[in-house]
């Protein structure tokens, strides 16, 4: 590791300064890479891109795209808590019924 660690390239600090610190800086590659990828950045790169997307479906700002996601997945999470539910209502059901 050390012999790596000694040759690899590392940043200036003006490279640091221009770096992106919110994933809305980030490039479009990049929140692709991130999207299909695993781990804690996927689900923002996800929610990222659909901003982005929206931006240009609807022709809108970035703060209004940010809001029609926002009623996107509270539609979504209302009508999938529901059917969520489902399976775990007719396991209790099924229970009942074979329990008589």
């Amino acid at each position: 590791f050390a012999s790596s660690e000694a040759t690899a390239r590392t940043p200036t600090a003006e490279e640091v300064q221009r770096m992106p610190t919110h994933i809305s800086e980030l490039s479009g590659e990049a929140l692709y890479i991130l999207s299909r990828g695993e781990g804690n950045g996927k689900g923002e790169a996800v929610i990222e891109r659909l901003r982005r997307e929206v931006m240009r479906v609807d022709s809108v700002s970035y703060e209004e795209a940010a809001r029609t996601v926002q009623k996107i997945s509270a539609a979504n999470d209302a009508k999938f808590h529901t059917l969520g539910k489902l399976p775990f209502f007719a396991g209790i059901m099924s229970a009942q019924v074979a329990g008589w």
